[in-house]
């Protein structure tokens, strides 16, 4: 299931059945809310999208609804990647350590609130950088969060059992065309941004937690729980795309702790 709600207004325009992988439909002034597998959200009059907040916000409803299916973890912390402030939660310097390796970020991301510059982003628009690689050692698209503290949350004494969720697609936009000479004569036809279902789980991206705010990471699979010995409360995730051949769309992720 997917929400459709419309770029510039944010209201919500229709509800529909996730189309299988690598179907590709027309998307042109609309983004797509990801809900997660297995949540029902119930779209009312009254429903929302922003503030991710709100009780009526179909953002929060499916991740509560997320939270509720698995009984290990009582706390959840969502980014639905949708305006500026979801910006701020990323960071544009981060830097992903594992083992000996150091990746740098390589992403397309929006403007946050901290300014100096204009704040902004459009939706379904962040992004994982393909690998570069024309250079040695080659540079894969590499997306870092800033610190997520949870200390607050869990009364100061962390936690040691996480899960992570995320959401990708991919998008695929055609040329647009108006000629009147050569092989193109007599045609005009519109760009169209196609959004396309992916594997969630591919072989070219890699997915990382740290429990001591980027000191060192840990591979993680999709909503699959990972232990640590001791209790950390400054998280970050980083997210790795080895595939030289294309970007990998970030639509939302979430930490379950």
């Amino acid at each position: 299931m997917r929400i459709l709600a419309d770029i510039a207004t944010n209201q919500i325009l229709q509800v529909e059945k996730t189309p299988p992988e690598g179907n590709p439909v027309a998307h042109n002034g609309r983004y797509s809310i990801p809900v997660p597998e297995g949540v029902s959200v119930k779209v009312a009059p009254d429903s929302v999208v922003l503030p991710s907040n709100d009780p009526n916000s179909v953002v929060q409803q499916s991740y509560a609804g997320l939270l509720s299916q698995i009984p290990l973890f009582d706390n959840i912390l969502f980014n639905p990647l949708i305006e500026a402030a979801d910006m701020d939660d990323l960071d544009p310097t981060g830097v992903l350590t594992v083992g000996s390796d150091t990746f740098v970020s390589r992403n397309q991301i929006g403007r946050g609130t901290m300014g100096p510059f204009p704040a902004g982003t459009t939706p379904n628009s962040v992004a994982l950088l393909p690998q570069n690689d024309t250079v040695s050692p080659s540079r894969p698209g590499v997306l870092v969060t800033n610190t997520i503290d949870i200390s607050t949350i869990t009364g100061g004494a962390g936690a040691s059992d996480f899960a992570v969720y995320w959401y990708f697609y991919d998008f695929d936009t055609t040329v647009d065309v108006r000629a009147s000479v050569g092989s193109f004569a007599g045609q005009n036809t519109p760009a169209i941004r196609n959004i396309v279902e992916v594997d969630q789980e591919p072989l070219d991206l890699e997915v990382f937690i740290s429990v001591n705010n980027g000191v060192s990471y840990f591979p993680v699979q999709r909503l699959v729980p990972i232990s640590f010995c001791s209790n950390g409360t400054q998280i970050r995730i980083a997210f790795k795309n080895t595939n030289p051949g294309g970007r990998k769309y970030l639509a939302a992720y979430a930490l379950l702790f």
